[in-house]
């Protein structure tokens, strides 16, 4: 899992098994997917927000097929997502690192109590 609340992997899959339809209940399946408790991706749901925005003003039905822009946009961001994988990982690295020598440095100030 990493840092996010959610498999990527699981994600991808999701996305592609909907790739056939896209529509604003797509767009919102997908996007309510992304669960990120630490906001570390939020900089790529931003851009999912902004999307569901256009279809809003668009004032388009849940199952009416997006414009070509939109719907070009939104594929876009869903090939963007693997690159989370890369992100995340680095992020969960550097935290259990930092988790690792807490837990030591915890450690060795109870030693040093006794």
């Amino acid at each position: 899992f990493g840092l996010a609340t959610f498999d990527i992997s699981q994600l991808v899959e999701h996305c592609n098994s909907l790739r056939h339809k896209s529509t604003m209940r797509t767009v919102l399946s997908i996007s309510a997917r992304i669960y990120d408790v630490l906001g570390l991706v939020s900089p790529v749901v931003i851009t999912c927000r902004v999307i569901i925005q256009k279809i809003w003003r668009k004032k388009l039905d849940w199952d009416q097929p997006l414009s070509d822009d939109l719907r070009q946009e939104f594929w876009t961001w869903v090939d963007d997502l693997p690159k989370l994988r890369d992100k995340t990982s680095k992020f969960h690295g550097t935290i259990s690192a930092r988790r690792q020598h807490q837990k030591t440095s915890s450690f060795i100030y109870r030693v040093m109590q006794v």
